[in-house]
């Protein structure tokens, strides 16, 4: 997961926004955590925020670059803060909310997507696919290991999942990788099920969004997120035929992003957000086209 520029994504959903979803571009609802149902034991245990801190690490593999470049993603992430009104909270106090040392909360993601087009350098892929799991590490002891989580033997269970409705993502030579998505956000009902019908993890037994568990309010918790991350060269550790192009698949560690929990558009609004997606997606193909005739990059 990575951060695409605004005015990229601003081109995506600007039919969105017009028709009156503004909402999850600017000022983001406030909700309410508890974390005691995970393990917190310090002062701040029900709090309010309007934002989720990460730091991720991502392995990325692209395919078929010579044709029609597509790429898969397997990452995981950590939940490194919380924020209210643009201000971090619990400053200088990592953990105060969870056990010493920890948050609590981890992600599994894995997302594909496919190429669309090169513009201002940036190759630019539309996401095809995009799904995690919110997963609550209760001993506190959990770290990121490459792509995968070390629970250090601690008890953890999933509290929430969620899918892709659309998104942007992509790398530059300069500038690293970057994504930009919006997904269904669904909460454990209990039961080994989400909010949302779908299965979760058999230690998804709790309905996390009630007074008392993490998702306390509101009830019903919200149920779209806006994801927005971004990796530094700094950041990759290897790429195969260099930083931005193509074909160089990507290792990339201590990514930073944050989510926004969005309240419920109507759903005319989000097919007119995919209908801006996929006009987005025929700008560049048509800005590519023009520009040359052959595979653009490293094809």
């Amino acid at each position: 997961m990575f951060s695409l520029p605004k005015s990229l994504w601003a081109a995506a959903v600007s039919v969105g926004l017009v028709a009156g979803v503004s909402g999850y571009a600017g000022a983001s609802p406030v909700a309410t955590f508890n974390s005691t149902s995970i393990g917190g034991t310090g002062a701040n245990q029900t709090f309010l925020a309007d934002q989720i801190n990460l730091i991720a690490n991502d392995s990325i593999i692209f395919a078929n670059c010579g044709v029609n470049c597509t790429f898969t993603q397997t990452g995981v992430a950590e939940v490194n803060g919380f924020a209210l009104g643009g201000s971090p909270l619990f400053a200088g106090q990592t953990g105060n909310i969870g056990s010493p040392g920890s948050y609590n909360l981890f992600l599994t993601l894995t997302a594909s997507g496919t190429f669309i087009g090169t513009s201002a350098g940036i190759n630019n892929y539309a996401l095809t696919s995009l799904n995690f799991i919110v997963v609550a590490d209760e001993g506190g002891h959990g770290t990121l290991s490459g792509v995968g989580i070390n629970f250090g033997g601690d008890v953890h269970f999933e509290i929430a999942d969620g899918s892709l409705l659309g998104g942007l993502t992509g790398a530059s030579a300069a500038g690293g990788p970057f994504l930009n998505s919006l997904e269904t956000f669904n909460t454990c009902s209990g039961a080994g099920t989400d909010s949302g019908g779908s299965a979760l993890g058999a230690g998804c037994t709790t309905n996390e969004n009630a007074i008392g568990q993490f998702f306390q309010g509101p009830i019903p918790f919200y149920s779209l997120a806006f994801d927005n991350f971004n990796a530094n060269p700094l950041n990759v550790l290897s790429d195969s035929s260099g930083a931005g192009t193509k074909n160089g698949d990507l290792e990339i560690r201590g990514q930073t992003g944050n989510v926004n929990f969005i309240g419920v558009p109507e759903p005319s609004t989000l097919s007119l957000l995919g209908v801006g997606l996929i006009g987005l997606g025929g700008m560049f193909r048509a800005r590519t086209t023009r520009r040359r005739r052959q595979p653009v990059g490293n094809a």
